[in-house]
């Protein structure tokens, strides 16, 4: 029997050591793939877009009531869309008001509605959206002034029907821009969602038509300052809106 000479025991040795060293290589290039491969998707996953699809929804606010349709497109931008149509009649009475030496009882009546185009831009790591759309009104406000009751002069007794009426008819422009924030999501994760927008239209100068009856009729122009006056805080028309929307796309 022949027994292993001291080159031969050194060989395999060797032969051993040098296997066991490849394969941990060949295992730390395993590891080392894996790690490269994680941050890669988790970055691709930041680049999915928020609740992409479509949703449709009422409102209530300051400029009425009314229905909205949002959709939020699939692709990489944090923006969304809007379509908005809203309606409120209004009638405020303020009896007697008194003016120069005469109480008047004072009428504002007319209507706002119109539809809306609005975009959300809404950046990943901020909680609120930025607003901003045209929207295209319809709307006409009346205000009216006539004598609260009857005027002595000398022997006469002048009645509201005789002494007559001053209207002022203000009309906006037909496409305003709007800008606000707003909170919650342009379509919800969820199947419900709601939000609420804080914000403003510019309406622009008044477009004012004055109408006189009675013996008020020779003072209809004489009267337009004061009429123009009185809208001029309608140049800017705040907005408080709340929305709940239903998810309509899966």
């Amino acid at each position: 029997m022949h027994h292993p000479t001291t080159k031969t025991i050194i060989l395999l040795i060797g032969l051993f050591l040098l296997q066991t060293n490849l394969s941990a290589q060949g295992g730390r290039g395993d590891t080392l793939k894996i790690i490269q491969a994680k941050p890669t998707q988790k970055a691709k996953d930041k680049k999915v877009p928020q609740a992409p699809g479509e949703a449709l929804g009422v409102m209530a606010g300051l400029n009425g009531v009314g229905v909205q349709f949002g959709f939020y497109p699939r692709w990489k931008h944090p923006v969304g869309f809007r379509i908005a149509s809203t309606f409120t009649p209004l009638e405020v009475q303020r009896s007697p008001v008194s003016y120069s030496t005469y109480n008047l009882n004072v009428k504002l009546s007319g209507q706002f509605q119109g539809t809306g185009v609005y975009a959300d831009y809404r950046p990943l790591k901020l909680p609120f959206r930025l607003v901003a759309g045209l929207h295209y009104l319809q709307t006409q406000f009346t205000l009216s002034a006539r004598q609260a009751a009857n005027v002595n002069a000398a022997d006469l007794v002048i009645t509201p029907e005789t002494f007559g009426e001053i209207q002022g008819v203000f009309n906006t422009g037909k496409i305003v821009p709007y800008a606000g924030i707003g909170l919650g999501r342009t379509v919800s994760r969820k199947r419900i969602g709601m939000g609420l927008d804080i914000g403003g239209f510019y309406l622009g100068q008044p477009n004012v038509t004055m109408i006189s009856t009675g013996m008020l009729e020779p003072t209809a122009e004489a009267n337009k300052d004061w009429v123009e006056k009185t809208f001029a805080p309608f140049s800017f028309f705040p907005q408080l809106n709340f929305h709940l929307h239903l998810k309509i796309t899966k």
